[in-house]
């Protein structure tokens, strides 16, 4: 329950009403950068012809800075969870609303493996918030009317969880659920919806980012190259699947005081193993970095010696 008690509202529905459906996805993001700058939607600015480009959300869910990427978590099923009143009850039976306890909400993603757990339960170690899309697309955050922004709906710290759930004979496949507490710092009156139709993409179809693991297989002992794997998590232990189609600007090779190495040259052979050519180096470690639209790069040591 919000507060807004300086004076009675008109109570009337125009036709264009819109009530939020049932969530079936989340862009978990954080509601501050690294650099101190917020994270929102500029509704003035990020919409072209009142649209939200299809640009923008790849451009979020590919963005380099992970404290401004957008991570999309899409649900099998949902269990929200409605506040609750707090009250106090007086000795001749009448209850005084006082103030709410926290929304809660439970997702469940099945036909998500134990690997899929470890990528969302980053989001429980540092504050986070999300944008909601329900069953029609469309977008649901916190809208600041003066500031013609569409910011992300905190979730209380503290209150993330994720947890595996086995296969069992109902349901026949595994899962993983997630759940949270909304925080009271978001006001009810202040929850909006940005159609579908306004937005270019069809969220309930993206993606997030893939994580690729590697694996350095040698160094050359000039110091002037070395060979990579690259592989995802995800897939059968004895046959890791090769993540393909790297080119030599999808990587960054940085010595161990942040200068950047130039890389001559790097050739793909065999599927996801990656050969590096560059300017002899002095001994040291130093750090790879790589993305292209749907990977990210595990950050490995190189150490040449």
């Amino acid at each position: 329950m919000s507060c807004n008690c300086d004076k009675f509202n008109n109570t009337g529905v125009a036709a264009k009403d819109l009530a939020a459906k049932d969530v079936v996805l989340d862009f978990f993001v954080a509601p501050v950068a690294d650099d101190g700058t917020s994270n929102f939607i500029d509704l003035e600015n990020d919409l072209v012809g009142g649209k939200l480009p299809a640009s923008y959300i790849e451009g979020k869910i590919n963005e380099s800075d992970p404290s401004k990427r957008w991570y999309p978590v899409k649900y099998s099923e949902t269990t929200p969870a409605p506040r609750e009143y707090q009250t106090q009850g007086l000795t001749n039976g009448i209850n005084l609303k006082g103030g709410n306890t926290p929304e809660g909400f439970v997702g469940i993603a099945y036909n998500r493996s134990a690997k899929y757990l470890k990528a969302v339960q980053g989001f429980g170690c540092s504050r986070v918030s999300k944008l909601a899309v329900n069953r029609c697309g469309n977008l649901v955050g916190i809208e600041n009317k003066d500031e013609k922004r569409l910011y992300p709906i905190e979730i209380e710290n503290g209150t993330f969880g994720s947890r595996r759930l086995p296969a069992t004979s109902a349901p026949t496949v595994a899962g993983v659920e997630v759940d949270y507490q909304i925080s009271l710092v978001n006001k009810d009156e202040d929850y909006a919806l940005l159609s579908a139709n306004n937005i270019e993409t069809n969220l309930l179809a993206v993606n997030g980012l893939l994580d690729v693991c590697v694996e350095v297989v040698s160094v050359e002992g000039t110091n002037d190259g070395f060979v990579i794997k690259q592989t995802l998590r995800y897939g059968n232990v004895a046959e890791p699947v090769a993540v393909t189609g790297f080119v030599v600007g999808d990587y960054e090779l940085t010595d161990s005081a942040g200068a950047v190495v130039a890389l001559t040259s790097v050739t793909e052979s065999p599927d996801g193993t990656y050969t590096f050519v560059l300017a002899a180096q002095p001994a040291g470690d130093y750090t790879l970095n790589g993305q292209r639209t749907g990977y990210e790069l595990e950050e490995t040591t190189i150490t040449f010696v």
